[in-house]
């Protein structure tokens, strides 16, 4: 288990300090406490200094497991929030994400978002709206909780809906300039989906995502 998601969830249930002060909400409790109950085993892992870690988890009753990747960044913890919920700049880092825009603004700390997903072919493509909601649990951490909620677009001809997604995440101060980012996630892309690609979403995925953030621009933010 790592440092960063045993201390959040001790975390949650605290007092929140600023503008971003949700942290005692059912949601995030929940969302936190489920990642934390898996049985996570090593996937992968790359070397350096801008390495990621992948791990993944059986969920009961479902076939795609859950996957959480970690990497520590050269950046502050507000750089990395603000990157993840820039809509505009997403499929630069995002792997297989096409196409993603705010569809709603519902609060300063939470948007909607409508996501199309790319896929290799002959899987359809998916596509899903997404609510992200940042939470500070303290003066080092802050999450982004992902939830999907298609209740708010109607499903679009050519792609394959995403009806489950559940996600976090977790940006942590670790000193010097460092923030240590922890993205978890799972989710139920319906369909039939081969083994091959079942692998790539849940250890290639996460990879590359973690390692195209370590090249984005830091500075914009």
């Amino acid at each position: 288990m790592s440092n960063i998601e045993s201390s959040t969830d001790e975390r949650v249930t605290g007092n929140g300090a600023g503008e971003d002060a949700h942290a005692n909400t059912d949601l995030e409790t929940t969302n936190l406490r489920f990642f934390k109950n898996l049985d996570w085993k090593k996937a992968s892992q790359t070397k350096g200094k801008k390495g990621v870690l992948v791990e993944v988890a059986h969920v009961p009753g479902y076939e795609l497991k859950a996957f959480r990747a970690f990497s520590t960044y050269d950046a502050s913890v507000n750089q990395l929030r603000a990157l993840i919920m820039d809509m505009d700049n997403i499929t630069r880092w995002s792997h297989g994400t096409g196409k993603a825009k705010v569809i709603s603004k519902i609060d300063e700390q939470t948007q909607a978002c409508y996501c199309e997903h790319h896929v290799p072919w002959p899987v359809s493509n998916r596509d899903g709206v997404l609510i992200q909601r940042a939470v500070k649990l303290d003066e080092n951490t802050t999450i982004i909780n992902l939830e999907s909620n298609n209740e708010l677009m109607e499903e679009k001809k050519g792609f394959v809906r995403i009806e489950y997604l559940q996600g976090t995440w977790i940006m942590e101060n670790v000193g010097a300039g460092k923030t240590k980012l922890t993205y978890q996630v799972h989710s139920d892309p319906k369909g039939n989906i081969p083994d091959w690609l079942v692998n790539s979403m849940i250890t290639e995925a996460p990879t590359s995502t973690l390692a195209k953030i370590h090249k984005m621009d830091f500075s914009r933010y």
